[in-house]
């Protein structure tokens, strides 16, 4: 997936893993979100997301590949394949 705006971002980590989109722009309380997660930012936390690079509470380490992966109660949470 090509993304050219920060918001096309936000919204696949939203759609594809259930992310909060206020947890990566500004409110009244969070002056500097925005000014940290940066479109680069997103893009890389994304992909890490995506291919498993990164582990969250939603993941499990795959010991074949070595990689992170989503966990099987998560992807049947969401229907996710």
């Amino acid at each position: 997936m090509q993304f050219t705006t920060r918001e096309q971002v936000i919204k696949a980590l939203q759609i594809e893993f259930n992310e909060n989109p206020k947890g990566f722009t500004n409110n009244e309380k969070t002056k500097s979100r925005e000014k940290f997660w940066t479109f680069n930012r997103l893009h890389k936390y994304y992909w890490n997301l995506r291919t498993g690079i990164i582990h969250t509470y939603r993941t499990e380490l795959n010991k074949k590949t070595g990689y992170y992966e989503l966990s099987k109660e998560y992807k049947q949470q969401y229907n996710i394949q």
